[in-house]
């Protein structure tokens, strides 16, 4: 994947498209969402592109997801392992999930940047064999061991066994092509949105609002996000 270098700040933030408010959102019983957006009116001469669509459904195995199953706001983040604003930012969505339980979703989406962290393209594929073979729980508990311990590449392997996979599975899992499909779809829908660095963090609520996170904000930015999405 040819990636952008991204100038050095205060943390990794996404410099290209703005994305404005929802123009709708649909909540099914079968929870799904679906939130159209498009270029900011200031931005619209500089895209020829049509307006994204942010989708999801959160009792889709394939969907990584953390937190309530009837959310009243979702935060959709895109993120790379080997990121250290996203390594930051990490346990503050943690602590919002916690904090506002029943009422948050986290959806995690890959977007390994492999120009500046040239392992985190394989640590995304190893995050969704893991989830594949062992479900969404293993998924959380695996990429939270990828992120606080620092895991290499020699000792993913390990790290699955340990949670229960076994060595064939996960060997035979890493060289397929379906794994790679899924991390490289993240990364796609990622980039239509407009995300260029990470951690890049979407947050809506029932009624098609919208906030975003640019960067490793602190937990203070994140709950005023989302006490405004909830009408508080």
């Amino acid at each position: 994947m040819n990636t952008k270098t991204i100038p050095p700040g205060p943390a990794i933030i996404v410099a290209g498209l703005v994305i404005a408010i929802a123009i709708f959102i649909t909540n099914s019983p079968k929870g799904n969402f679906a939130v159209k957006t498009g270029a900011d009116k200031a931005d619209t001469a500089n895209t020829e592109s049509a307006p994204a669509t942010l989708t999801f459904n959160l009792k889709d195995p394939g969907e990584h997801v953390s937190g309530s199953s009837k959310p009243k706001v979702v935060i959709v983040e895109y993120s790379d392992i080997d990121c250290p604003f996203c390594i930051r930012f990490h346990p503050v969505l943690q602590q919002a999930v916690k904090e506002y339980e029943g009422q948050v979703a986290w959806i995690y989406r890959h977007f390994p940047l492999e120009g500046l962290h040239p392992d985190a393209f394989t640590k995304a594929m190893a995050t969704e064999c893991v989830a594949q073979s062992l479900g969404n729980d293993a998924f959380w508990n695996y990429l939270d061991t990828l992120i606080t311990k620092k895991v290499g590449v020699d000792q993913l392997d390990d790290e699955a066994i340990k949670l229960g996979m076994s060595a064939d599975d996960f060997t035979n899992c890493m060289a397929s092509a379906e794994v790679k499909s899924a991390v490289q779809a993240d990364i796609e829908s990622g980039i239509a949105l407009g995300t260029e660095g990470t951690p890049n963090s979407i947050l809506v609520n029932e009624a098609g609002e919208q906030e975003f996170i640019k960067g490793a904000a602190d937990y203070a930015d994140v709950k005023a996000k989302i006490d405004k999405l909830l009408g508080k």
